[in-house]
């Protein structure tokens, strides 16, 4: 099976004195239109809130009050058009781009459309100091021999090339954080993928299938009995405490001092570093595992609600408050989510399956006589079965429930279309 498979390879760029201030008045013209459009719909819905409650006041009907214009692409691009037309704004057709400005408002609508979903938050107003990028989605010209990429109204710009390119390309995206030029090139290309036959799979890879069990102490375990530790080596140890120091410092400099920004920039480089490693380690990880079997199974977390702040409020404060904030740390340094994706394209792209199940009571289920219950995980490393007295490690009982769960799914699936395919054995009278 054919399919058409999207990839990005990111480099650092090397842009001269000329070129980085001609990319930050295009990424300064696109944050302008950003924020103003967005500072636009925020007035329109705040005018129609008050119109409600003007009608709700004077005893009128609400369903009469004209409602604010739609979200969808063409709204977006009318209120660029609107905007530069306007004499002030001017600067946009000079020192901007029209497509990376129509680029910065389609991300403008997809923002809007992830919050409608409840995929994200509401769409917040760009900073200079933060993160920058703008896209071009044609007029690129790459020249791999000599290692630069044309950018329009830009010029060609040297980057560091690690890796050939391989594919159409699509779209490039340049982003500037941490005093660092990125750049980013999408590119198409068509891949064979073998198909996934749930049954053969099941009956010849079962052995060569994983489970895998998430953790603070441990970042992964395996249902073979393997693991990995914490991310927490001694490299991230020390970036962090530099990271401790450094916010330390920065309370005490004087705001909008030369000092204090070489402290933020300092502290970005910092973090910057302690994500790479932690990308490094993931990707390196994953591909090991992708390539060793053909079937894994991991658990289907809410990270997002595993690491909600346990403060509570004034009437209702919360317990074990410093406790929690660390275990939200922790969780959150290690980057399960970006794994996750990892290994779902990776598997993907070699024709294997990776499936996520509930992960309500894998760590409290006996593998031996199916006894569930919270008294048979007392402590955290400790696994012992109130009624049969089955003892394992913890983690290592979890990724095995985790894994029998993931097979019993996939062969009902198998099973569900087995029977779609069955016809009747006799005919109803």
């Amino acid at each position: 099976m054919n399919i058409n498979w999207k990839q990005a390879y990111r480099y650092r760029l090397r842009p001269n004195g000329a070129q980085q201030r001609r990319l930050l008045q295009l990424c300064g013209s696109a944050r302008y239109a950003w924020n103003q459009v967005l500072t636009g719909r925020n007035e329109e819905y705040k005018e129609y809130l008050e119109d409600i409650e003007s009608a709700k006041c004077w005893g009128e009907d609400v369903s009469l009050v004209p409602k604010p214009r739609p979200i969808n692409r063409f709204s977006f691009t009318y209120d660029l058009n609107k905007l530069m037309a306007e004499e002030e704004n001017s600067f946009l057709k000079t020192q901007g781009h029209s497509q990376v400005l129509q680029q910065k408002m389609q991300d403008l609508y997809s923002a809007f459309s992830r919050f409608f979903k409840g995929k994200g938050g509401y769409p917040q107003f760009k900073t200079k100091n933060g993160y920058n990028s703008i896209r071009f989605p044609q007029g690129i010209n790459l020249d791999e021999k000599n290692k630069r990429i044309f950018l329009p109204k830009t010029g060609f710009v040297r980057y560091r090339k690690s890796r050939d390119i391989e594919g159409d390309i699509k779209n490039v995206t340049v982003s500037f954080f941490s005093g660092e030029w990125y750049v980013s090139i999408q590119t198409q290309k068509e891949i064979e993928v073998p198909e996934i036959d749930l049954k053969t799979m099941l009956e010849t890879e079962a052995d060569n299938a994983l489970g895998i069990d998430m953790g603070a102490v441990r970042f992964c375990t395996f249902s073979d009995g393997r693991y990995e530790e914490s991310l927490k080596s001694n490299e991230l140890t020390r970036l962090d405490e530099k990271i401790a120091i450094a916010q330390r410092q920065l309370k005490n400099k004087k705001k909008g001092s030369n000092r204090r920004l070489r402290l933020i920039k300092r502290i970005s480089r910092l973090h910057q570093k302690k994500a790479n490693i932690r990308y490094d380690i993931h990707q390196k990880l994953s591909t090991q595992i992708c390539n060793s079997h053909a079937i894994v199974v991991a658990e289907e977390l809410k990270i997002k609600n595993m690491t909600k702040s346990a403060k509570g409020s004034l009437l209702n404060p919360g317990k074990n408050v410093k406790a929690k904030s660390g275990l939200n740390r922790s969780i959150l340094s290690e980057g399960w989510g970006q794994f996750f994706k990892m290994l779902e394209y990776k598997q993907k792209k070699r024709g294997h399956i990776f499936l996520q199940i509930n992960p309500k009571n894998t760590s409290r289920t006996c593998p031996k006589c199916g006894h569930v219950s919270k008294d048979n995980r007392r402590t955290q490393a400790h696994f012992c079965c109130t009624n049969c007295g089955y003892t394992a490690n913890a983690d290592e009982n979890a990724a095995g429930n985790i894994l029998r769960a993931g097979l019993a799914r996939l062969a009902q699936e198998v099973n569900s279309k087995r029977s779609q395919h069955c016809e009747p054995s006799e005919a109803e009278q």
